[in-house]
């Protein structure tokens, strides 16, 4: 491989990828100068214990990439980490240049956050996911779940993940 010498990189990375049945959560660990592989490695560690110990559907980086598409198709709610600055600056641009409602709630270490008028509330299915993965870390939803997704708007508000990656196709 061409590039610096070693002593002039920043040293390693490390991904730990969750795959769920209907989400998919991305920790990162990148290396600095004088920062220990171990360190690395426990900061990515700790954001993925600290994730699936919550009962938040969505991690703090991945809430900020649903404001816009929420935002786009009418609306939506999910439950996430404290939320970071970056998702702060997408709620100020999604307010400014989209005149959407978005509105946070948070209780202890667990944030509500709802985009646009709410008709498509998904807390039936935040509900679901997060009984599913109480009751059994390993699998992500269950029976219960899945009746909790396969209700109809008629029946419910519930949507799914799967509904809003089909309402923006």
């Amino acid at each position: 491989m061409n590039g610096p010498a070693d002593e002039e990189q920043p040293g390693n990375a490390l991904t730990i990828t969750l795959e769920h049945e209907h989400i998919t959560e991305v920790f990162s660990g990148f290396g600095e100068k004088g920062v220990s592989a171990e360190s690395v490695a426990k900061r990515a560690v700790d954001a993925a214990r600290s994730y699936l110990s919550s009962e938040a559907v969505v991690g703090r980086h991945l809430a900020d990439q649903l404001l816009l598409p929420m935002a786009l198709v009418g609306g939506g709610e999910f439950t996430t980490l404290p939320v970071t600055h970056h998702f702060e600056s997408h709620v100020t641009i999604a307010k400014a240049f989209l005149n959407t409602k978005i509105a946070t709630e948070s209780t202890g270490d667990l944030v509500r956050v709802r985009v646009g008028g709410w008709r498509r509330n998904v807390s039936h299915y935040c509900n679901a996911v997060r009984s599913s993965r109480a009751a059994s870390p390993g699998s992500w939803l269950g029976p219960r779940a899945n009746r909790a997704l396969a209700t109809g708007p008629g029946e419910s508000e519930a949507r799914s993940t799967d509904g809003l990656a089909g309402a923006l196709l």
